[in-house]
């Protein structure tokens, strides 16, 4: 009982952690897209991609050090296999995002409603590449 006990707050506490890496990171986000979508005038594909690569940057060196026991040691294959992720993962979720806007979706609104999908699913790649293991359970 007791090690099950410590397992969940190693969890709960990991995705706590998360939760304000991932907050910062996605406040850097939102404001970067509506800065791009409102005052810029860029379009939302290209303002979504330029502000994940953004905060993904921020996401990976700060999870990276406060959350994920990655050691002590920078793993540049890490690195570019997070670049990966996140270039295929953006494409995505900026095609996404693109057609909530389309649909009559504020820019923000829209980011707001897949942020949770994103932040799970951040949470369990980051994780695994970090650590060798999904965290869902």
């Amino acid at each position: 009982m007791k090690d099950m006990i410590q397992k969940l707050i190693v969890k709960y506490y990991a995705i706590g952690c998360y939760a304000l890496v991932g907050g910062a990171s996605w406040l850097i986000d939102a404001g970067i897209f509506v800065a791009l979508v409102q005052t810029a005038k860029m379009p939302v594909y290209l303002s979504s991609i330029i502000s994940m690569l953004c905060s993904g940057c921020f996401n990976y060196f700060f999870s990276t050090h406060l959350v994920f026991d990655s050691g002590k040691v920078f793993h540049w294959r890490k690195l570019f296999m997070f670049i990966a992720y996140v270039l295929g993962t953006m494409l995505i979720w900026s095609a996404i995002l693109t057609v909530l806007v389309h649909a009559g979706f504020w820019p923000i609104m829209a980011k707001i409603a897949i942020m949770p999908f994103t932040f799970y699913i951040n949470f369990l790649f980051m994780g695994w590449l970090q650590e060798g293991r999904l965290r869902w359970h």
